[in-house]
């Protein structure tokens, strides 16, 4: 009787000491946003964007954490940064009010900014507007030419390019659009030729136009005032949880992001042009780690 009560006692024992051992994972709940191709969630090419690669890197090479992702948007994201949540934001920028509840990881990302995109049949006409450094001055081919841009009215598109925008609003060569048509439609616009050129980073219109195969078609010229390059970083909250992540997220970049893997996760999505700047640019911030 004392034998079969010791096995009974040993079951339970071994039954619950199992999924303790599970329960002892520290969750991560990983955020995706919707924003193709840094985050892609259906389609032909879902979960192969920039920051779904850095995901599963970060989820193969942390050890002793169970994984799990969440779609959001940009608000929610911050509101559970901000809250403390065990959560990880593997591509998000860096300013100074994030600064207060943001452990930000070494640059995980260098990404061109938006630029100009044209049709290539068309790029001698884009020529007389093209600087020393092949920078292009929007506000000259405003002012001076007949070419048409396309943007959208509720889009920031940051730094030199909203003030200029700005400042010339209601302009002829302005085609702005302020219905629910986003960056695809108008690029669409732009490729039929009823407009010249597009604002907008060079992966998202790589992305739309390779569902199209015309993204051989495109070229993007960098904007003169316009950064060279954005740094791209991985994020968690500012609290004890999120420090001990980041530190072992800083020694998986450190190995992994000049690896030829890391570095086509972002260049499958860049025009030839866009390729050469970006390697001159990840070797600067990245180093020889």
């Amino acid at each position: 009787m004392k034998n079969k009560s010791l096995l009974f006692l040993l079951s339970i024992v071994i039954i619950f000491l199992s999924p303790l051992s599970a329960w002892s994972e520290e969750k991560i709940t990983w955020l995706r946003l919707d924003f193709p191709p840094i985050h892609i969630h259906d389609g032909p090419y879902a979960n192969k964007g920039v920051a779904d690669y850095t995901i599963q890197l970060l989820i193969n090479n942390l050890k002793g954490y169970s994984h799990e992702l969440l779609k959001c948007n940009v608000a929610r994201a911050q509101l559970m940064l901000k809250s403390g949540e065990k959560v990880g934001h593997p591509s998000i920028i860096k300013r100074p009010d994030r600064k207060a509840y943001v452990y930000f990881s070494l640059p995980a990302y260098v990404a061109i900014p938006n630029c100009v995109i044209i049709s290539k049949h068309k790029y001698n006409l884009f020529k007389p507007y093209l600087n020393e450094q092949g920078d292009f001055s929007l506000e000259k081919a405003i002012i001076q030419s007949e070419l048409i841009v396309g943007v959208s009215a509720e889009r920031a598109y940051g730094g030199i390019i909203d003030e200029i925008l700005m400042k010339h609003k209601g302009h002829k060569n302005i085609m702005a659009h302020y219905s629910m048509i986003l960056f695809k439609g108008i690029l669409e616009k732009m490729l039929i030729d009823r407009i010249d050129y597009v604002i907008g980073y060079p992966n998202e219109a790589q992305f739309f136009t390779k569902e199209t195969g015309q993204s051989k078609d495109i070229v993007c010229l960098p904007i003169e005032g316009m950064p060279k390059y954005v740094i791209g970083y991985i994020g968690f909250p500012k609290n004890d949880w999120g420090k001990t992540i980041i530190e072992k997220v800083d020694m998986i970049l450190k190995q992994h992001r000049n690896s030829p893997e890391y570095r086509a996760a972002y260049e499958s999505w860049l025009d030839e042009l866009s390729i050469e700047r970006y390697r001159v640019y990840a070797k600067k911030v990245f180093g020889d780690s």
